[in-house]
């Protein structure tokens, strides 16, 4: 017969046991997971080809770039890394899907915009894209004003509705505009050469209400120009769609809306 001492040695061993797995489970971190909808855009069009993901596990499904156009609305249900693949078949007709890029979402917001860049990573093994993120909310990018995406590789400087801005590479702040079209806004940027501004964005632009913009800063595209190329992305609030996925194609639903991702001329002021 069990003295209760040894009953109670043995009861206090099933019971760590018991207990160690999960805490050895528990020990193991898994990556966020997300439940957010994004759109993509790709600068100077690099993206000919289409791009898969993992909308949920095992899920994949086909993502298409639009040219001077954000695309239409993907879910995503996943880990904070959102992985993007090509797809192709082995001998036997099986679909294989290799990662080309990757990007990873913050842990807050639940709307995004992800633009596809050249990556400046010499390295082989690096992606041969980099994707920047931006918080697509309403909240992350207010109606009537405007965000830069300074895709050169030089430090931008200059003034915008009369005040001094600096563009470093990459996405700016957001900048709020009057949204009054009889007013032109005034921008003038240029890159700094021993101490002086040389000029190469002068222009007026002028604002609708209910728009929100992401104007596009891209180099030149010819070879000693010396004028940056800008391209807007225009939204207007009522295209903006709930915290879900759009399945149809995004309509313009205002007669003051403009259509998304106008060429920027250089030489003329730009309605937004």
């Amino acid at each position: 017969m069990m003295r209760p001492i040894h009953f109670l040695i043995a009861l206090l061993t099933i019971s760590i046991f018991e207990v160690l797995p999960s805490r050895v489970y528990s020990s193991t971190p898994e990556e966020p997971q997300k439940h957010a909808v994004f759109s993509v855009y790709s600068i100077d069009w690099l993206h000919e080809q289409d791009l898969w993901y993992e909308a949920s596990k095992g899920d994949y499904r086909i993502v298409q770039f639009r040219r001077l156009n954000r695309s239409r609305n993907y879910d995503y249900r996943g880990s904070s890394t959102l992985v993007f693949h090509t797809k192709s078949f082995d001998d036997k007709g099986n679909a294989i899907y290799t990662p080309v890029s990757k990007c990873t979402l913050p842990e807050q917001g639940q709307q995004f915009l992800l633009l596809f860049t050249r990556s400046t990573d010499e390295n082989p093994a690096a992606d041969r894209t980099q994707i920047l993120v931006s918080d697509d909310s309403p909240e992350g990018m207010p109606f009537d004003s405007i965000r830069f995406l300074n895709a050169t590789p030089w430090q931008l400087e200059g003034t915008f509705a009369g005040n001094e801005i600096e563009l470093a590479p990459g996405l700016s702040e957001c900048f709020s505009v009057d949204p009054n079209p009889e007013i032109p806004v005034p921008i003038g940027l240029g890159i700094r050469i021993n101490g002086q501004i040389e000029p190469m964005l002068m222009n007026h632009w002028t604002f609708y209400p209910g728009n929100r913009v992401l104007m596009l800063l891209l180099p030149p595209d010819r070879k000693h120009s010396k004028r940056i190329r800008a391209i807007s992305l225009v939204q207007h609030k009522q295209e903006i769609p709930p915290p879900k996925a759009e399945h149809k194609e995004t309509q313009m639903r205002s007669n003051q809306a403009q259509p998304l991702g106008l060429t920027q001329d250089l030489e003329s002021g730009q309605r937004m």
